[in-house]
């Protein structure tokens, strides 16, 4: 990219409203006007004024575009820059800051992806690079990696004007914490994650934080093939099992099987409950509750999940990504809505194990859905209520499969269940 589409972005950064304190690292509004006397600085060759407060070494790194002048302004405090030139690089770079954070939230690119395949920059797709497809990394990689290579452009011609030198630093900051091999500013490796956590919570609304830290490979081997730290409730030995997943906790486990006969009652699995009980406070242990639970839950599907109950396969309060991506793992062909579909269609046909569905041969009649509602926002809600429920589905198993098979009693049972469902006229009205 050229100079004049650089000075069209930083003219949308303005116009944006927003910028990043350095000091504090607060967003805060901004009503600054980008005028010509601004873009005259920002593209200003300032080489004869600023190399000769520099050592060779420093500028060897300089004039390679792996360091900008604004770190030894900024970070060693050095006065590299006049009082004037302060001022206007350091309100351009916070607005330049905060528009960057906004483009991620966005999942904006900053040219054309296909670049990125040159022999020049990454020399493969970020789909090859990082072995990943879709999700939050994909998206903040390519609005780092376009940043990053549009920036380059600029080096090699433009090298010593402030805009050039403003998007070295925002690039090399940014890598610093998302892309560590690609910056020479290096965080002690302990805050890589929490950086990373801190960074995108504080500076983005939409993204999906949570999704990105899970899946993002750099997190994962971000130095030279050093993993995340393991968390306390891991007993796994790291070999992947029959499922192809290498998640194993014993004590997880341990805390499924004692509160076994809740789930029955309730109907529903709880994942936060777990974390309470468990006592996990660091990311890396309730990051391994969440990612064990959701793996049991999928792997155990043709069971009827953790709690002998089919009819509420994916009632848990597990991410739907975080679902989506165990199925993958554990039923490479799709195989885990086929379970569901057939258990469905089994219990549409032969009534299975419940009663309502027995008796009106549909899983998704309006007799049934309106019962399983009363079941779950009026039942549910008292301990009588889930003692009810949890008797219920204790002998509703042998009963559902003679009402199937007897037109009597279904005539009987519907006459019975039509009655009730009538005798709450304002549940009904509200449907």
């Amino acid at each position: 990219m050229n100079i004049d589409y650089w000075i069209k972005i930083f003219e949308a950064a303005y116009k944006n409203g927003e910028s990043i304190d350095l000091i504090t690292g607060e967003k805060k509004g901004i009503n600054f006007v980008f005028n010509d006397e601004k873009i005259s600085f920002l593209i200003k060759d300032l080489e004869s004024e600023i190399f000769t407060k520099l050592e060779d070494d420093e500028i060897s790194l300089v004039k390679s575009g792996q360091i900008s002048l604004l770190e030894y302004h900024f970070g060693d405090k050095r006065t590299i820059f006049n009082e004037e030139q302060h001022i206007m690089i350091k309100e351009a770079m916070e607005i330049m800051l905060a528009f960057f954070w906004k483009q991620i939230d966005d999942e904006y690119s900053f040219g054309d992806i296909s670049r990125l395949s040159s022999a020049s920059a990454l020399g493969m797709s970020i789909e090859e690079k990082y072995s990943i497809s879709e999700g939050p990394f994909l998206k903040l990689a390519e609005t780092y990696w376009t940043f990053r290579i549009e920036a380059r452009d600029l080096v090699k011609k433009h090298l010593t004007i402030p805009l050039t030198q403003i998007l070295i630093q925002i690039e090399a900051s940014f890598a610093s914490y998302f892309f560590p091999l690609m910056s020479p500013l290096k965080p002690d490796e302990l805050d890589i994650y929490e950086g990373q956590k801190y960074l995108l919570t504080k500076y983005t609304k939409i993204f999906n934080v949570e999704q990105f830290l899970y899946e993002s490979p750099v997190l994962k081997t971000y130095k030279e093939g050093i993993p995340m730290k393991k968390s306390k409730f891991d007993s796994g030995d790291g070999e992947s099992s029959m499922y192809g997943s290498t998640h194993f906790s014993e004590e997880i486990l341990n805390y499924i099987n004692t509160h076994r006969d809740e789930y029955n009652a309730l109907g529903f699995f709880s994942v936060q409950k777990a974390i309470e009980y468990l006592d996990a406070k660091e990311d890396v242990d309730i990051e391994f509750i969440k990612e064990y639970c959701a793996e049991y839950i999928v792997s155990r599907n043709e069971s009827g999940l953790i709690c002998d109950r089919p009819d509420v396969i994916i009632n848990h309060d597990i991410e739907e990504w975080r679902y989506e991506k165990c199925k993958k793992i554990f039923y490479e062909d799709g195989s885990a809505d086929k379970i569901l579909t057939d258990y469905k269609s089994t219990n549409q046909k032969s009534g299975g194990c419940f009663i309502a569905t027995a008796t009106f041969g549909d899983y998704n009649s309006t007799e049934v859905i309106f019962l399983r509602e009363w079941r779950d926002k009026i039942l549910m809600e008292s301990i009588i209520g889930r003692l009810f429920v949890q008797s219920y589905y204790k002998i509703s198993p042998f009963i559902a499969p003679i009402i199937s098979k007897n037109n009597n009693l279904k005539k009987i049972s519907k006459f019975l269940l039509i009655k009730f469902i009538h005798s709450f006229p304002d549940l009904n009205n509200s449907k």
